[in-house]
């Protein structure tokens, strides 16, 4: 293909909370025996388009004077963790001078911290949190980050996963509500949202094994999830399913002191259910709003077939 020389402005973040999984060689599995780093595709791409709105509303200029470029894996220094970087360009050849002006903004005069702490002062935020597009747009829609010319990328844009992931840019503590707290304005229909996507994988449960399996919400400490029993002979364990934020930290190493493991502690502890060596299906809301019938499909081959 073309090349062309032109300005480009790159970062990563400079600590990772232990709690949120961003890692691409070690990324949250979606069922016991695979793991994906969909997940945090998705979060990059759309942390990176964010701030191409969110800059270009600034300046009042066409968000296409910026590029998005591919996104290249970047290795930390201790060689166990690899991250995404996050590349933006100039789109003119020899360069325009946005970019040098991004990164004035954002290392001068703290534009990504203003986005989270003065949001309504910027026209794409104070956009992006209105109440009918708060309510209206529950991953992206083209009134936000899906426009012609990123279509390549329709599938993976989401707006709250994309200020997630640059909050956790800025702030080392930040865990995506693991801690209980969804105040965040990006969490803050988190738990309703959980809430519709359990309903809709239950209905694929049940529509199916309603006869072999009784379903039990779950709903305590912050997390929304199923307890699933079995009431056939042949399918000889029961299941936990918690619906999760795509970033939060599935490895048992990594949610500890939190919400999940509180909810994980007590349905352990408390509940009379015969659990497999593993117990819990972890159905995040990226997959569940997506792809649905393919978590279902997964959840199935999980429970009987139960890792020994």
């Amino acid at each position: 293909g073309a090349t062309k020389t032109t300005e480009v402005f790159t970062f990563i973040p400079s600590q990772i909370n232990k709690n949120l999984n961003i890692n691409l060689k070690q990324p949250n599995r979606y069922k016991y025996r695979e793991s994906s780093i969909s997940y945090i595709k998705a979060s990059a791409y759309s942390a990176a388009f964010l701030i191409q709105k969110a800059f270009c509303s600034k300046l009042d200029i066409d968000p296409d004077e910026l590029e998005v470029l591919d996104m290249k894996r970047y290795n930390l220094s201790n060689g166990e963790v690899s991250i995404y970087q996050v590349t933006i360009a100039d789109k003119l050849p020899n360069g325009s001078g946005f970019v040098r002006k991004l990164k004035e903004e954002i290392l001068e005069n703290n534009f990504l911290e203003k986005l989270f702490l003065k949001p309504y002062k910027n026209p794409f935020l104070k956009h992006l949190l209105s109440d009918n597009h708060m309510e209206e747009c529950k991953t992206s829609c083209s009134k936000c980050l899906s426009v012609f010319t990123n279509m390549p990328y329709h599938g993976l844009l989401d707006w709250r996963l994309g200020l997630s992931y640059l909050r956790m840019h800025l702030d080392e503590k930040y865990n995506a509500g693991l801690d209980g707290s969804f105040s965040h304005f990006e969490l803050q229909t988190l738990q309703k949202d959980f809430v519709k996507l359990r309903q809709i994988l239950k209905h694929y449960i049940e529509s199916v094994y309603s006869t072999y399996l009784k379903l039990i919400n779950y709903d305590n400490h912050g997390i929304c999830g199923v307890i699933v029993k079995s009431n056939h002979p042949n399918i000889k364990n029961d299941k936990i399913i918690f619906i999760v934020h795509p970033l939060w930290n599935r490895r048992q190493d990594g949610w500890d002191n939190t919400i999940l493991c509180e909810a994980f502690e007590e349905v352990i502890i408390e509940g009379n259910y015969n659990f497999p060596v593993n117990p819990i299906f972890f159905a995040d809301s990226f997959n569940l709003a997506r792809r649905p019938g393919k978590v279902y499909q997964d959840f199935i081959d999980d429970l009987l077939n139960p890792a020994t």
